[in-house]
């Protein structure tokens, strides 16, 4: 079973509605991430949100969850996130 090592921010409906009248996924906000995991040495931090997995668009955190609960041990997946209103990949 999957497991990233990170906990998800409170969404912020204002944010989420500003990004999608501008066509963007809003992603789930990464709130905290744990050393020494899985998000943790593929670089994510606080503060970032997750918006694909393996190209899948993650809208919100009942997506993100049933995405990667399907992962298995040791599968390399990619992230798209969103950092400082960039967007970048992540292995």
């Amino acid at each position: 079973r999957g497991w990233l090592g990170v906990s998800i921010a409170l969404d912020d409906p204002e944010m989420r509605a500003r990004l999608h009248a501008l066509g963007e996924v809003p992603g789930v906000g990464i709130e905290t991430v744990e050393p020494d995991s899985p998000a943790e040495r593929a670089g994510m931090r606080a503060g970032d949100r997750v918006v694909a997995l393996n190209g899948a668009p993650v809208p919100d955190v009942l997506t993100l969850q049933r995405l990667t609960v399907g992962l298995l041990a040791d599968e390399t997946v990619r992230f798209t996130l969103r950092r400082d209103q960039r967007s970048g990949s992540s292995p």
